[in-house]
């Protein structure tokens, strides 16, 4: 049954390329992705932020309260990727050891930085 539910997961979600970054890590500019995960309804379901260096390394799972779709306009997936490095930055994920695991805060003012699409 667990592998079924995967299985459904998997197809029932797309992903899109997401966005490259850089912040300053101990004097030297780290390299990161920003990955939205979109389900086919076009709801953004959640946002992941990776050390680009090792794909493996998460920084942070950010998810999205579906209730959000329900009460408020979406913006774009750049300006929601740019709240979620903002967040996390804010929440020190860039920092920590593993995976921080957090809920989008749309009260956070979207980082300024440069994004490269991937």
């Amino acid at each position: 049954m667990a592998i079924l539910i995967v299985l459904l997961e998997i197809v029932m979600t797309t992903s899109t390329p997401g966005f490259e970054f850089k912040l300053p890590v101990e004097g030297i500019d780290v390299t990161y992705l920003v990955s939205p995960d979109i389900a086919d309804d076009g709801s953004l379901r959640k946002l992941t932020i990776w050390n680009h260096a090792s794909a493996a390394d998460s920084i942070a799972d950010i998810a999205i309260s579906p209730e959000i779709f329900k009460q408020f306009a979406m913006p774009n997936v750049e300006t929601v990727c740019r709240i979620a490095i903002a967040q996390a930055a804010i929440e020190g994920a860039f920092s920590q050891v593993g995976a921080a695991n957090l809920m989008l805060d749309f009260a956070i003012e979207p980082w300024e930085g440069e994004l490269a699409p991937v």
